[in-house]
């Protein structure tokens, strides 16, 4: 009995490790033809149940694991902790609240997961993390700035001083995509590339259909739509590019403090060349680029609660010898600022 009882409990065990990294919905273990596979292998061993699964060994595990985490986090300093919402994949959708902690090695611990509501990103909610450890293990906090994390990063810092309230860089630079994307001139290519994309991405048969309607209305390149569209697809792609290309890098665990500000600076130097030169941009909407260009770097980087990324960007090594620290006079550093087509 006590080798079947073993038997079975690692089955359980295998068959939530199984269920949770291959995604599989875990109602598939209340089939019979699951039953009936359990059985033929060995008619000893007894087939867990979705109540099983849900009730008692994800309970289990998940004590299991915060017991782990804490364990290994108590023997840790300078921890950074983040909050972020997400939402679930159709068709039962919901918003989740997920918390990280981060060690300087750049090992990331998800520390806790819930549906998220106004309790979950709030500075009650936040004490109490941080008080399953230790207040002073910890460096640094961030999270997207909506007004409730906002609220939640001024209370933690008064409490806290010591620990650095940080901007999230890739969430202010998709705030940027965004409202480029929003801007007017962009709404007719961003609506026929979403059509088409969305359209002949799931369909082969439709592909072979479009080409043989080339061949047959005799739809050829260099008509004047065709030209307006590369035209308005480049236009796109050059003020979208180096934001994309940033925030795909500064998502990366081996991302720092400094490469934030360094981006940063690329983005509007990239931006600056892009709206000087000749793509057939009209002023107007080249000057909106950069005065938003210019708003979310100052609200990133010279509004943002800390000096954290300009900081470390002067003490990281590897920029000691950069021309954007040398001759500065400290008393008259002025704002980076991009131009236009015409100046803005």
């Amino acid at each position: 009995k006590t080798r079947i009882d073993g038997q079975n409990a690692q089955l359980e065990a295998d068959l939530l490790k199984f269920a949770i990294v291959i995604n599989i919905p875990l109602a598939v273990f209340d089939y019979p033809e699951w039953k009936k596979l359990v059985k033929n292998v060995d008619a000893c061993l007894i087939s867990t149940t979705l109540c099983h699964i849900r009730d008692i060994l994800i309970p289990q595990e998940v004590g299991h694991v915060r017991t782990v985490q804490i364990k290994e986090l108590w023997m840790c300093e300078n921890l950074t902790i983040t909050f972020d919402g997400n939402t679930t994949r159709a068709p039962e959708s919901e918003s989740v609240y997920t918390i990280h902690v981060i060690t300087v090695d750049r090992v990331v611990y998800v520390f806790e997961g819930n549906k998220a509501s106004d309790e979950s990103h709030t500075g009650h909610h936040l004490f109490q993390i941080l008080d399953n450890l230790r207040p002073s293990q910890f460096t640094g906090i961030g999270s997207d700035d909506t007004g409730n994390t906002c609220v939640a990063h001024e209370k933690v810092q008064k409490e806290y001083p010591w620990i650095l309230n940080m901007a999230d860089p890739c969430h202010h630079l998709n705030n940027l995509t965004k409202d480029i994307c929003n801007l007017p001139h962009f709404k007719g290519i961003i609506k026929d590339v979403h059509r088409t994309v969305k359209f002949f991405k799931k369909s082969t048969i439709a592909n072979s259909h479009l080409k043989k309607a080339h061949r047959v209305h005799m739809i050829l390149c260099g008509t004047a739509s065709t030209v307006t569209f590369e035209m308005n697809l480049q236009q796109f792609f050059s003020v979208t590019k180096p934001l994309a290309k940033s925030i795909t890098c500064l998502e990366s665990s081996h991302a720092t403090m400094a490469d934030v500000y360094v981006f940063w600076l690329a983005i509007m130097a990239s931006m600056n060349y892009t709206l000087q030169s000749d793509i057939g941009l009209p002023n107007d909407v080249a000057k909106n680029i950069g005065h938003l260009c210019n708003y979310h770097f100052n609200q990133s980087i010279h509004d943002g609660p800390s000096d954290i990324f300009i900081t470390s960007f002067f003490l990281d090594p590897c920029f000691q010898n950069s021309n954007v620290l040398k001759g500065i006079n400290p008393l008259t550093i002025n704002m980076l600022r991009i131009s236009g087509a015409s100046g803005f």
